[in-house]
């Protein structure tokens, strides 16, 4: 790696994270030295917005760096390989290209060496299951965060791994978030009283809010309309 190279790769936080405060907590509260922190829940559950908001939130405390790598365990692309994923990762760590051996082993080694004695924060989104992620070792003052649909209990139990299981919304912070979301449009009785009904953490949900399925609209503060 080098030594004047700190690799900056976390996507820019949500403007108004909304929500989630139990989990916030929790993440809080986990151990220093726990080599990873795994966040599952369902699809669209705001697994990816959380991590994102809580790695800025605890940035200055990887001052050698923050990794991110989308694992694709969603994508309809292939997922990447756990040796494509070390790849990539040596790289943003300023390991050139032809030096980053192809055995899985070797890589592996590699990517402890490099992190060896470093504070480096890696996000690793998207994780398909266990034997995705297993062999992308954190260093030892280093942390990972996953996110999964998958529980990943094998990271927990054999690696010591923390986990917190997303659930639906609290009522209150499904209301929070579409007044936030919504802007002007939160005005409207009827779309905050089918926000109680959102199960996501994602703005994507909100955004069914919008659809144009009602056949009566009234006007709305800002001109824009909302159902009636």
């Amino acid at each position: 790696m080098a030594q004047d190279w700190t690799p900056r790769q976390l996507p820019s936080d949500i403007s108004g994270f909304t929500g989630r405060a139990d989990a916030l907590v929790l993440l809080a509260g986990i151990r220093r030295d726990a080599p990873a922190t795994v966040i599952t829940g369902t699809a669209d559950i705001g697994k990816t917005a959380l991590a994102v908001h809580w790695a800025h939130q605890v940035a200055a405390h990887y001052p050698d760096g923050r990794l991110h790598l989308d694992l694709r365990g969603r994508a309809t692309d292939p997922a990447l390989t756990a040796s494509e994923a070390l790849s990539l990762l040596l790289q943003s760590l300023g390991v050139p290209g032809e030096r980053i051996p192809l055995d899985l082993n070797l890589q592996m080694g590699l990517y402890r060496s490099v992190l060896a004695n470093r504070r480096v924060l890696v996000v690793l989104d998207k994780a398909l299951d266990v034997a995705h992620v297993r062999p992308l070792p954190s260093g030892h003052n280093c942390h990972a965060l996953v996110t999964s649909l998958d529980t990943l209990t094998g990271l927990v139990v054999r690696e010591g791994a923390a986990r917190i299981s997303l659930d639906t919304l609290a009522p209150a912070e499904s209301v929070a978030l579409t007044r936030r979301s919504l802007g002007c449009l939160s005005s409207c009785p009827r779309l905050v009283s089918q926000a109680r009904g959102i199960s996501s953490g994602s703005t994507s949900a909100v955004d069914q809010l919008l659809l144009p399925t009602h056949a009566g609209l009234v006007p709305a503060p800002c001109g824009l309309r909302c159902p009636s």
